[in-house]
């Protein structure tokens, strides 16, 4: 078994599965079921499904697409969009997701995270950060909801998180999503340094080194979408996952 899971994450909206670059310009992947259908079949690790629309049309979590996602999989499945409160956590756990993904409402009721870790434990809560540099070359916390840079800096968010009970982060940089060309192995670092929970690295996976880099830069797994959802050059819509015996030679074993 793999020490470091390798998670395909995918973004659902309003028309499907959709791919972004730096958060914009979305190209239409497929069908949520039966894409989730086709990474069951590869027997990924685990499936991270944002549905990215909940959060920007103030909706909460679209519980028949969960559902008939969860339905299909018999790998854990994570969900993040919409969830605002405990009874959402309760009523997508009752689904049978495995963990909650938090992001927009940690800014509005932070000890939303607690409450969902207390009641459900802390492995079931994920909080996901998006994270953009700015011209000073500073990390700060990117609102995809409206677009913008906060001025909120990302070391005084990941203190305040290290206080709470989230079991996992997930942080997603902006400026590598959906670009190939590997991670932001710094912010990795920076992040690690900060936080004691695991921390899953998305953004900017081009191949499988890229997957191993991040790992050695102190993520304890790595996400990623287009390496999952794309193939070749020119980019051809093909979803595909690593054997298990290309990434073992590439991530320890145990």
């Amino acid at each position: 078994m793999l020490k470091h899971r390798i998670i395909p994450v995918l973004l659902n909206s309003k028309v499907g599965i959709v791919k972004t670059r730096n958060f914009v310009r979305p190209i239409y992947v497929g069908d949520p079921i039966n894409t989730a259908k086709i990474f069951n079949d590869k027997q990924v690790d685990e499936l991270l499904v944002y549905d990215i629309d909940r959060s920007k049309l103030n909706l909460g979590p679209n519980f028949e697409l969960i559902e008939q996602i969860v339905a299909q999989c018999f790998m854990p499945v994570s969900y993040g969009g919409g969830i605002r409160s405990l009874m959402d956590a309760k009523e997508v756990f009752n689904l049978g997701v495995e963990k909650v993904v938090l992001q927009k409402v940690i800014f509005s009721d932070f000890n939303v995270i607690n409450e969902i870790a207390t009641t459900y434990g802390s492995q079931s809560v994920i909080v996901s950060l998006d994270v953009i540099r700015g011209n000073n070359n500073k990390f700060y916390v990117y609102d995809y909801v409206h677009g913008r840079k906060l001025d909120l800096t990302l070391e005084s968010i990941l203190i305040e998180l290290n206080k709470s009970l989230m079991g996992e982060l997930v942080i997603t940089s902006v400026d590598r999503e959906g670009t190939l060309t590997g991670f932001d192995l710094e912010l990795i670092q920076k992040v690690k340094s900060f936080i004691d929970a695991p921390l899953i690295a998305h953004g900017g996976a081009g191949n499988i080194q890229d997957l191993a880099q991040a790992i050695n830069s102190g993520a304890d797994a790595v996400a990623a979408g287009s390496l999952f959802v794309f193939y070749g050059s020119p980019e051809s819509i093909l979803l595909n996952y690593p054997k298990y015996e290309h990434i073992e030679k590439l991530l320890d074993v145990i």
